[in-house]
């Protein structure tokens, strides 16, 4: 979809137009939560049904109106010529033609940026319970984290499109340390850890975003695919990674605040690779 969308717009527009577009994703997932919290007699199971059926009934409304990649309908009557280029491979496609230095840096942000979101996903109502607040309270701090998230890619979206990407860069990521820093020196009073929850969700998630809509434009379309998949694929190693790292905290008896603090030096590392992205020009049209 990334890829897709990334084709269709125009380029001074498109890292604003598939922000708006991803914008959707965390919105999804407070929707989920947040139906689930408010009527708890719900089947929990519910969840997967929606799953099941309402992509099959998304493919059927895609194959309708979803317009086809231009790239491909421009390519196609080239592939009837047998004496055509070949396919670039994986390596080439990703590090060949001063790819190189624009494939590394958004594994590193994507990684980084990932790792510090499903940390917070999967440890916040745990980290919350432990320290007084009752699991409902808990649980609607968590599903404010998504939502601040939907709102931090919106507004970083329509930023992006108006003002310099470094600055835009630079306080999302700077966001992030003190949103984060908040998060875990909030004092115990429920408002408070919500907002909180909610700013982090802001920065974090929308930082996050804010690489899908700069990832398509280093590469040009016919590999644009296969160079945003390979940053997302990175990502969700990450998504392994923070789980795992807050539970080996936790394990070694830190407070919840030590766990939250621990994403500083990672999302450091995911703002210089951003900040150095910014340097790097746009990938040229095919």
């Amino acid at each position: 979809i990334i890829a897709l969308v990334a084709e269709c717009s125009e380029p001074a527009r498109r890292s604003a137009q598939v922000m708006l577009i991803t914008a959707s994703h965390p919105l999804g997932g407070a929707i989920r939560g947040t139906i689930m919290t408010i009527f708890p007699a719900l089947d929990w199971r519910i969840i997967f049904h929606v799953g099941r059926w309402w992509p099959l009934l998304l493919a059927v409304v895609m194959v309708r109106w979803l317009p086809e990649s231009p790239a491909f309908l421009a390519e196609r009557p080239k592939k009837k010529d047998s004496t055509q280029a070949p396919s670039l491979s994986l390596a080439t496609a990703l590090f060949r033609q001063g790819r190189a230095p624009a494939t590394l840096l958004l594994w590193v942000g994507f990684f980084f940026c990932v790792l510090a979101i499903y940390l917070i996903i999967s440890w916040l109502p745990s980290l919350l319970v432990s320290q007084g607040y009752s699991a409902r309270e808990a649980t609607f701090a968590a599903l404010a984290f998504p939502l601040g998230g939907a709102i931090g890619t919106l507004v970083l979206g329509l930023l992006v499109a108006r003002w310099s990407r470094k600055a835009v860069v630079t306080g999302a990521f700077a966001g992030i340390v003190i949103s984060v820093a908040g998060l875990a020196a909030a004092p115990h009073d429920i408002a408070m850890m919500l907002a909180a929850s909610l700013a982090t969700g802001f920065f974090v998630i929308g930082s996050q975003f804010l690489l899908y809509g700069l990832s398509p434009t280093y590469y040009p379309s016919s590999i644009r695919g296969t160079g945003v998949g390979a940053a997302v694929a990175v990502g969700r190693l990450g998504s392994i990674a923070g789980p795992v790292l807050a539970g080996i905290l936790i394990g070694a008896g830190q407070p919840p605040a030590h766990v939250l603090m621990s994403i500083v030096p990672g999302v450091f590392l995911a703002f210089l690779a951003a900040f150095a992205l910014t340097r790097i020009p746009a990938a040229a049209e095919d």
